[in-house]
């Protein structure tokens, strides 16, 4: 082989070399670009809310993806969320209202989800297509991503975070990334239904109903037979007069009133005095005999 061969086949070797230190170089590069895609200098700022929560299985909840540009114009916004559970499934999704009221915005990439293993990915992108682009001071809401888990996550609670490298909100004027790193996530607890427990009712045993007698109130609690007692009526006022029904006599008979019995008279009475008087002569006739 003649030298200038030699030498041909040398500067071949070198440029091949190069090129491979040079793409391996420029690939990895790129990776690391790709992987700060938020840059720690960024003025916008985006973050989840609510960042913590507590749900029953089969419940539907909200989160909401909110931005601010802190000043900066920006010409579009580029969301990844990711999450460990592939349990919780994205239901519904409703871009701002108020944004696309303006008619300067649009969302070519709707809210949808991707599962790669046991992580699901939320893609979302919109553009604002005015001259003037878009900015804020203030806090604004971008998208509202409704959740349900059918089951408890086997991975619970379920942790839901911003892609970096795929996160990006774009400067207007530059077309640069103009994101701070997201710092915010959702930690989202999701708990079994409750289960209603039955009440088992009593045992219900036969009840012998047993009558106890009223004891009227009487001297030492006796019961005593009731005596009726005979109350006159009166007539009018004062003494109560008795009226007597008078008997029809039978046909040839005489009629003789009817005389109340005779009351004993009271005192000192004449038989009285006469068998004292005897009494007194047969006592001392006796003593007579006897002297």
């Amino acid at each position: 082989m003649s030298r200038t061969k030699i030498i041909i086949s040398a500067v071949f070797l070198i440029f091949a070399i190069v090129g491979v230190v040079a793409g391996v170089f420029l690939v990895q590069r790129q990776q690391d670009l790709r992987r700060e895609a938020a840059v720690p200098g960024g003025q916008a700022t985006i973050e989840i809310t609510p960042t913590t929560g507590n749900f029953e299985a089969g419940e539907e909840f909200d989160v909401k993806v909110r931005f601010n540009t802190n000043g900066e114009v920006i010409s579009g916004i580029s969301v990844r969320l990711v999450h460990n559970s592939p349990e919780l499934r994205l239901q519904n999704s409703q871009i701002n209202p108020e944004l696309l009221a303006t008619g300067s915005w649009s969302c070519p990439v709707q809210p949808s989800s991707q599962q790669q293993g046991n992580s699901i990915f939320i893609d979302l992108a919109c553009i604002n297509t005015s001259t003037g682009g878009f900015t804020s001071t203030g806090t604004t809401d971008l998208v509202t991503l409704t959740f349900r888990a059918s089951t408890v996550p086997s991975v619970n609670p379920v942790t839901m975070s911003f892609d970096n490298a795929l996160t990006v909100i774009t400067q207007k004027s530059t077309g640069d990334d103009t994101l701070l790193i997201p710092q915010s996530t959702g930690t989202y607890t999701i708990s079994s239904i409750p289960t209603a427990t039955p009440t088992t009712p009593p045992d219900n045993p036969t009840t012998t109903p047993t009558t106890t007698p009223t004891t009227p109130a009487g001297a030492g609690g006796s019961n005593p037979t009731a005596t009726p007692t005979m109350t006159p009526t009166p007539t009018g006022s004062g003494t109560p007069k008795t009226t007597a029904t008078p008997t029809s006599p039978a046909k040839g008979e005489t009629t003789s009133p009817t005389l109340p019995p005779d009351v004993p008279d009271s005192g000192i009475s004449t038989p009285l005095i006469m068998g004292a008087a005897v009494g007194s002569v047969l006592l001392l006739l006796g003593l007579l005999l006897v002297l």
